[in-house]
């Protein structure tokens, strides 16, 4: 039978800062545990806050909280830019607009009503990337364990893994697209230009497939090694991600994490990894 394997999810802030300063985001429907053996499919969720932008750290994790419970409920959200996906993005605005309206209320009541500035970024708004991916499994073949779609606004990556060998990688390209300014979801944004700018695609996975979910600094490191093609270089990073005991997996992803900014390998910021193993 079909498992997900919800190995690990790491989310560290940069050096620097505190849990509580990191704008990074993950959420899973269905999990986290170590083993689905049940016939429900699984959503996950990533979302990158960007620090230019007023409560972009709140605004991830509303993106990632309502995006995983919408898309279980309604896989057809990440499908394509149709109406499920536009209510999807509108829930998401609508529910920040009320957010920010009890928060403005807070501000007033205790006497520290918003200054000219704060202002000025809430009306421009507050702006985050998000990947989300639906995994389905199937029950008429005997090979294909299921299949999965996903949409991503921004440079958060999805890498989909066989053995060592990377399948496919969405949605940057290159390692080199990394240096653009990404588009992002904006808490203000027309739903016009969120459909145009988020990017849709789907796929199927086999028993012992891997799925990694990264934010930016993160997924252009990951995508650069994969450029170099060094087989030994990707073998022995995916490894080190496969072997991390469940049991201890917060510190000792975090651990690994923290090493390879400490070596200079990752650019210092916040990052989140996202680890999904498909057993059975």
């Amino acid at each position: 039978m079909t498992k997900f394997a919800i190995s690990r999810t790491a989310i560290i802030p940069k050096r620097g800062s505190t849990a509580d300063e990191c704008e990074d985001s993950a959420y899973c429907v269905n999990g986290p545990s170590n083993d689905h053996e049940d016939d429900q499919p699984i959503v996950a969720v990533i979302s990158d806050g960007a620090s230019e932008s007023i409560f972009s750290g709140t605004w991830s994790r509303l993106i990632t909280i309502q995006t995983a419970n919408r898309v279980y409920a309604i896989p057809e959200s990440i499908w394509g830019p149709g109406d499920n996906f536009q209510k999807c993005v509108s829930q998401l605005q609508n529910s920040w607009e009320s957010w920010l309206a009890d928060y403005i209320k807070y501000r007033s009541d205790s006497s520290q009503p918003l200054r000219w500035y704060e202002e000025e970024k809430i009306a421009r708004g507050s702006f985050a990337t998000f990947l989300a991916i639906h995994f389905e499994k199937s029950f008429n073949s005997p090979t294909l364990a299921g299949s999965w779609h996903a949409a991503a606004l921004g440079d958060s990556c999805l890498f989909h893994i066989r053995g060592h060998t990377i399948m496919s990688h969405f949605p940057v390209e290159s390692s080199k697209d990394f240096d653009i300014t990404p588009k992002l979801l904006g808490s203000r944004a027309s739903i016009e230009r969120v459909c145009h700018y988020t990017k849709f695609t789907q796929g199927e996975f086999e028993h012992g497939d891997d799925f990694l979910l990264m934010t930016d600094s993160l997924a252009a490191w990951f995508l650069a090694v994969t450029e170099r093609g060094n087989s030994g270089e990707i073998s022995t990073i995916l490894d080190s991600i496969r072997q991390v005991n469940p049991i201890d997996e917060g510190s000792a992803i975090e651990d690994w994490l923290t090493n390879r900014v400490a070596r200079g390998d990752l650019r210092n910021d916040d990052m989140t990894l996202m680890h999904i193993r498909i057993t059975g």
